[in-house]
């Protein structure tokens, strides 16, 4: 990941680690997503919303991890940074189901070539297990919509492509820790 990525993706991350007192609700998790070209991969993430507007930052080292075999093997690190709505379908109850969509930037990097950043989109579903004090267990699906192209590849200075189409798209989990204000 180049310089300027990891600015941008620690001041977001700063930022969103700063704003807690002034949300109603955020919250850290474990990710997992699996990619329709790539293959799959974990990381973590974190989230705050005020009503129903939600922020969210992912970051994923490798969504290439289940590929075989691993030596000298492509990587893809990716890390969305959505902003969306979520709508609670329950209110004041032990467990609220909940349903939301949005936008997201998508940082793209990778160990083999060269890739641009994309935009796409993100749809969520989850359950929040609340507690009384106001401390809850959080579990959602998520589905990343995100196409990408990668540029140059090669191995072991070996030109293999000049521009390859992936499919980032797929189905998630998060889960993790909410605290709600």
């Amino acid at each position: 990941m180049n310089m300027q990525r990891k600015v941008m993706l620690s001041l977001v991350a700063a930022g969103m680690l700063s704003i807690p007192a002034w949300a109603g609700e955020f919250g850290v998790y474990g990710s997992y997503w699996n990619t329709k070209d790539a293959n799959s991969g974990y990381g973590g993430g974190a989230k705050v919303g005020w009503g129903i507007l939600e922020l969210r930052g992912t970051y994923f080292n490798d969504v290439t991890t289940k590929r075989v075999p691993d030596r000298n093997d492509f990587k893809i690190h990716a890390a969305p940074l959505g902003v969306g709505l979520k709508f609670d379908l329950t209110h004041d109850t032990s467990v609220t189901p909940y349903l939301g969509a949005g936008a997201a930037y998508y940082l793209l990097s990778t160990n083999q070539g060269s890739t641009q950043d994309e935009v796409g989109w993100y749809g969520v579903g989850g359950l929040t297990f609340n507690t009384a004090s106001k401390v809850g267990i959080n579990v959602e699906a998520i589905w990343h919509d995100v196409r990408g192209t990668v540029k140059n590849l090669t191995t072991d200075d070996i030109h293999i492509v000049d521009r390859a189409h992936l499919d980032l798209s797929g189905l998630g989990a998060n889960a993790g820790v909410v605290w709600k204000f």
